[in-house]
């Protein structure tokens, strides 16, 4: 495994798990819609409660099916996108931060949420969720790989950002 590409292989696994995800929870979402379904049109409930809850099942089936299919028909292109990004256009990329949300209620951690926010030069941005030593990881290889990156977050930069990206770059 070549040092130069693991951040770039952190970042496709990342996308990778991102796009599983999506199928995962749009697979349930289809199973509980049919589900619905079927029950709601097998009971003996009347006929109003029975379409009633069916169109809820069709709606829950509507949101499995938008997951799954943003899951499989977006997954390439923004792997690409970002890969394109890193590798071809780096000037493009001016600001790289990581994000970590922690919930501790009673000081136990019940969960733990981190993502990597790439500011790109026209105000987009590409958010990834990964597990922390993996940002940290792509971070530290990433500082090398994009010199004219800004790292880190604070205020001043997010109005910097704001104002205008290019005051980002050193």
């Amino acid at each position: 495994m070549n040092n130069s590409s693991l951040d770039l292989q952190l970042i496709e696994q990342a996308i990778r798990q991102n796009r599983n995800l999506k199928l995962i929870i749009g697979m349930i979402l289809l199973s509980i819609a049919v589900l619905i379904i079927y029950c709601a049109q097998t009971s003996l409930l009347y006929h109003k409660t029975s379409f009633l809850i069916s169109l809820t099942g069709l709606l829950i089936s509507f949101a499995g099916f938008y997951l799954c299919l943003s899951g499989l028909a977006r997954y390439d292109s923004y792997k690409q996108r970002v890969v394109n990004l890193l590798l071809k256009e780096p000037e493009k990329v001016i600001w790289i931060y990581y994000y970590k949300v922690e919930s501790t209620p009673f000081g136990l951690r019940m969960f733990q949420f981190c993502s990597l926010h790439i500011h790109l030069h026209n105000y987009d941005k590409i958010v990834l969720y990964m597990p922390e030593s993996a940002i940290w990881e792509v971070m530290r290889h990433l500082k090398q790989r994009l010199p004219k990156t800004s790292f880190g977050y604070s205020k001043q930069k997010e109005q910097l950002y704001n104002i205008s990206p290019d005051l980002l770059q050193k």
